[in-house]
């Protein structure tokens, strides 16, 4: 829910695209979700599922618990959303430029509250309950391995 609202609000305050305007307005009869929306709505659904799954798993193939194993997933499921974040804020222009990411002040804002609240839910330092730590170089690097296993395939 965290992720949702943060990186939600980011979207809210994204700038429009420089040629909004001269598109030509959709057509009423049209449905709001086109096949495109519906498809990447399904990818990126299943891309995180793979993702998540692949971190679990893998954490479980080097040995660890399955709270460790589980709170890897979750993580991964954030990284996932961010990743969509960034990739998904304009319709027509390209994600990978510079222009792309200083448009919005709030998008650092959003990613580095995600960020610490994230870091909080992994490593809480006022808690009632048991999560077992992970030490953070060996839990992001877990996270690397499985996004590459992902992206290889």
């Amino acid at each position: 829910m965290v992720t949702s609202v943060a990186l939600g609000l980011v979207i809210a305050f994204e700038p429009h695209e420089r040629d909004v305007m001269r598109r030509p307005p959709r057509a009423v009869e049209r449905a709001i979700p086109t096949g495109f929306g519906i498809w990447r709505v399904i990818f990126v659904g299943l891309a995180l599922l793979a993702y998540t799954l692949t971190a679990f798993f893998w954490m479980k193939g080097q040995g660890a618990s399955d709270d460790l194993a589980r709170t890897v997933a979750v993580n991964a499921i954030t990284i996932g959303q961010v990743s969509d974040l960034l990739n998904s804020r304009f319709l027509l222009d390209s994600a990978l430029s510079i222009r792309a990411h200083l448009g919005n002040g709030y998008l650092p804002l959003g990613i580095g509250a995600v960020v610490v609240l994230q870091f909080l839910f992994t490593y809480p330092i006022f808690s009632r309950f048991h999560r077992p730590l992970s030490p953070i170089p060996r839990f992001f690097a877990a996270l690397g391995r499985a996004g590459q296993s992902v992206s290889s395939t």
